[in-house]
């Protein structure tokens, strides 16, 4: 789907490790430092000790940074949803509780359920748009007979 594509490249852009929520389907957490294999207690210099504090505090800084973006990302989803799309999504059940907290796994989430992403769309507006596009694009090719353009025609009908 282009729809998907071009926001996972956008959001990637704007957020970084953020941004592969779209792409993932869930935002990539990152790993928290494990204290038991920093060797704390064997080591009496304290270098390990101080090398786990500095990873910890990197790996909070990484979640903190995801804590602020996020209501950015659930903009930038926003943003870009059709009206139709942005109206069938408010009817779901759990929309109240994805608008208050602005958190954009649920609300990403709440998308591809409505329109499942890698299959037809569920709003109406959107299956004929679609419809409507291939019955366009259906042109005669140039040295195509009309009876393989009217079978094709018919096909996409």
């Amino acid at each position: 789907m282009t729809f998907k594509k071009a926001l996972s490249k956008r959001a990637l852009v704007d957020f970084g490790k953020l941004g592969k929520l779209i792409k993932l389907g869930c935002i990539p957490l990152p790993d928290k430092p494990d204290s038991g294999s920093y060797a704390l207690d064997n080591e009496p210099n304290g270098i390990n000790k101080l090398d786990y504090l500095e990873d910890l505090k990197q790996y909070r800084k990484e979640v903190a940074e995801l804590k602020r973006d996020g209501p950015k990302l659930y903009g930038l989803i926003l943003k870009y949803l059709s009206d139709e799309s942005f109206d069938s999504i408010q009817k779901e059940a759990g929309w109240s509780m994805v608008e208050a907290d602005g958190d954009p796994e649920t609300l990403w989430q709440l998308v591809e359920t409505k329109h499942k992403v890698h299959s037809a769309s569920e709003v109406e507006a959107v299956v004929k748009l679609a419809a409507r596009t291939q019955l366009a694009s259906c042109r005669q090719g140039a040295y195509e007979s009309i009876v393989t353009f009217k079978q094709r025609y018919n096909n996409a009908l």
